[in-house]
């Protein structure tokens, strides 16, 4: 996809992670860790005022973790 090529590009060349990049990434472990920390961001709308969520089904089978992860909060 292209929006995880850009991404990775951008990483690559010192741009800086955020939620958003870790949920379309597929790292969940980034992900988990920040909202454990912030709980209040299980909802946070990014510069496209795009939902997390959004990012994750961006990310295809790799972000499927992620996904599943934040639409367990959309869930309950």
């Amino acid at each position: 996809m292209l929006a995880i090529k850009i991404s990775t590009f951008l990483l690559a060349n010192g741009a800086g992670i955020n939620i958003f990049f870790a949920a379309m990434l597929g790292k969940t472990n980034v992900v988990k860790s920040v909202l454990t920390s912030y709980p209040t961001l299980k909802s946070p709308k990014g510069s496209h005022v795009l939902q997390l969520v959004h990012h994750a089904k961006k990310g295809g089978e790799d972000a499927k973790e992620v996904l599943d992860y934040l639409q367990s909060f959309i869930a309950s």
